[in-house]
């Protein structure tokens, strides 16, 4: 077996060992004591039966967020029907939207018959949403594609709807460029330039081994550069920079030799890193590494102009050599022009990986993935891997604040996008159904966690309904409370100017879930909308969802059949007959469904008879033919066709 044949091995079974939940892993941090401030704000599970994995997240204009990644499952739990499904395992490019509190708004697939994946995804200027995906697809949204693989760029309304679709199509024959499907330790990637455009990063299969491949193109989809780099062996690429200088670098690994990457050659795989211009001509490279593998995830440019690389390392030499464990964290500082400034090793006696780097709003430095061990007073909630989260000082490496969540089973953290509040939210995939998790829908779930501070009340349902009298019954629960103190209830007619109707205390803290009312007993007749927040002990205000009810006084009201009849019923046109029982001296209007009055002519031919007439066309629908007669209300439900 050739030496990159037994590499690939290596690095397939080691995806099969994290896939199948047998991926162990474990860090102890090189420092004694570690004061925890990041903290667990709300978490969401969501799939199906069987595996789903998310690869990256977003924040989006609306104050909701969205993820991406992949599903195994078929119109099942939180996925709909899926064209990749077959029983064996395909997989079909998932999105779901959520909104502020991590509620799914919708949940779409996309892909084809074969295995389709999406690695990334970013809002537009247009406020749209653009997902990159790997595709092995000749079909549906793969349409196009050759059968040696390649990738899909959609364009997405924010309610899901496609705007548009591009297909970077692989081809047919050994030699032609084919992308490879993504896995944990490679997959494409999306930024935004800072003309607006977009730069890819992917990885393609031209003969026998892997190139990186580096494109750029427009709002629109066209390419306007596109070049392929590498050395005689296989090299990765798991995420592309977009430099202050207007170039680009690329992180990942390589088999290459120090002959052609410097710094590299020294083991399985080593750290590969490419810089270009902004026309993608390579400025330097740089490899870092030991004898054994060594690979990087994920970077981010700081404002002084240098670089900090994220990535795990189970080497025991060379640029590696001050080895914690089986597998190790690292963090590495390079200058503009490739030259390493420090690098910091992070780790305990199994294995740690970090697969994310991000800066958040108020410019601390963060880095996600999945760590087992117990990092100073702060212990892990299962034996196999949490998510791990933590904060890096940026001068040295050091890591300053921890987070473990997870529970008993694998968790693991591959994307995280920094979000307004100076906090993030970080695509996960978790397995647990306990520790921080609720539930699992099967397997391998979605899991979208947003750090922040602890919520004082985790709400679950929040509704308005009529009642017998038409007022609005607002109904709500919570899941739990801590240091809790007061719920209040806004109406608003415009959604703009809202106004406070009534409070409820809450019950302050609690893990039991406790179910809470209030009713408004002066709705206005039409659109009521209904906004529910909540505050802690030292009254912090937190806004919940809006809700809303439209209130018609007739919409329960009992026809009083035996003293009006109306024909033709249903309506057609713009009038219509009454003919009563019994003298009516009252003068009758005309509702619609909401409660709005609309002008309407009467003419009499007799007592008894009278022609209704609107001086406008109907829309099709309920209305109501009111009279107030005596103190007694008649109501005759129409039907408008």
């Amino acid at each position: 077996m050739m030496f990159a044949q037994i590499l690939a091995y290596v690095r397939n079974y080691q995806m099969r060992l994290y896939v199948s939940g047998l991926f162990y892993f474990c860090c102890l941090l090189c420092f004694k004591q570690t004061i925890a401030q990041t903290a667990l704000q709300w978490q969401k599970s969501m799939g199906g039966r069987n595996n789903e994995y998310a690869y990256a997240s977003t924040p989006t204009s609306d104050g909701g967020y969205i993820i991406v990644g992949s599903t195994q499952s078929n119109n099942d739990g939180d996925v709909p029907a899926s064209k990749a499904f077959n029983g064996l395992n395909g997989a079909d490019i998932w999105v779901v939207k959520v909104n502020t509190w991590g509620e799914m708004v919708w949940s779409k697939t996309f892909g084809g018959t074969k295995d389709d994946i999406a690695t990334d995804v970013l809002e537009t200027k247009d406020k749209n949403i653009l997902i990159l995906a790997t595709t092995t697809s000749t079909d549906g949204d793969g349409l196009g594609n050759g059968t040696r693989g390649g990738l899909i760029l959609l364009k997405l309304k924010t309610d899901g709807t496609v705007l548009w679709r591009k297909v970077f199509a692989g081809g047919y024959n050994v030699g032609d460029i084919a992308f490879t499907k993504a896995d944990a330790y490679s997959k494409p990637s999306i930024k935004t330039t800072a003309d607006g455009n977009y730069i890819i990063s992917a990885n393609i299969l031209p003969l026998i081994k892997t190139d990186l491949w580096l494109a750029k193109i427009t709002e629109n989809a066209e390419v306007l550069w596109a070049k392929t780099y590498g050395t005689s062996q296989n090299d990765w690429v798991n995420e592309v920079i977009v430099c202050a200088d207007g170039g680009y670098l690329m992180v990942g690994g390589t088999e290459g030799s120090n002959s052609e990457v410097p710094g590299a050659g020294k083991g399985y795989i080593d750290v590969y890193l490419i810089k270009t211009n902004a026309t993608g001509t390579p400025e330097w490279q740089k490899g870092l590494g030991g004898s054994n593998l060594d690979e990087a995830f994920s970077g981010i440019q700081l404002a002084g102009g240098s670089f900090l690389i994220v990535g795990e390392s189970n080497s025991t030499n060379g640029d590696f050599a001050e080895n914690l464990g089986e597998k190790d964290g690292f963090v590495v500082n390079l200058s503009t022009n490739g030259t390493l400034l420090w690098k910091k090793q992070v780790g305990g006696t199994y294995a740690d990986g970090l697969y994310v780097i991000r800066q958040s709003a108020n410019g601390k430095i963060y880095a996600f993935g999945q760590s087992n061990s117990t990092i100073g007073t702060i212990k892990p909630k299962g034996s196999v891997g949490d998510v791990w989260i933590t904060h890096i000082d940026e001068t040295n490496g050091n890591l300053k604040e921890n987070l473990l969540l997870g529970g008993a089973d694998i968790e693991i953290a591959r994307g995280a996008y920094a979000t307004s509040d100076g906090e993030f939210i970080v695509a996960a995939n978790a397995n647990s159904v306990d520790g921080d998790l609720t539930h699992n829908n099967g397997n391998t779930d979605f899991w979208l966690i947003k750090t922040g501070a602890p919520l004082p009340v985790t709400l679950s349902s929040f509704s308005a309904a009529l009642t017998n009298e038409q007022y609005v019954k607002l109904s709500w629960t919570s899941l739990n409370e801590a240091k809790a103190k007061n719920f209040v209830i806004e109406r608003s007619f415009d959604l703009i100017r809202f106004t406070a109707i009534g409070q409820v205390n809450a019950t302050g803290t609690t893990t039991t879930a406790k179910s809470y009312t209030l009713t408004d007993t002066k709705p206005v007749l039409g659109k009521n909308y209904y906004r529910l927040k909540f505050y802690d002990n030292i009254n912090k205000e937190f806004i919940y969802k809006t809700v809303l009810a439209t209130v018609s006084l007739l919409s329960t009201e009992t026809e009083i059949t035996e003293l009006l009849t109306v024909y033709p019923n249903p309506v057609t046109g713009s009038s219509f007959y009454v003919k009563s029982s019994e003298k009516l001296n009252a003068v009758p209007y005309l509702l619609d469904a909401s409660g709005k009055s609309l002008p309407i002519e009467i003419s009499s031919s007799d007592a008894s008879h009278r022609l209704i007439s609107v001086n406008h066309t109907l829309k099709p629908g309920l209305y109501f033919l009111v009279w107030d007669s005596a103190g007694n209300k008649i109501v005759k439900k129409l039907i408008v066709l």
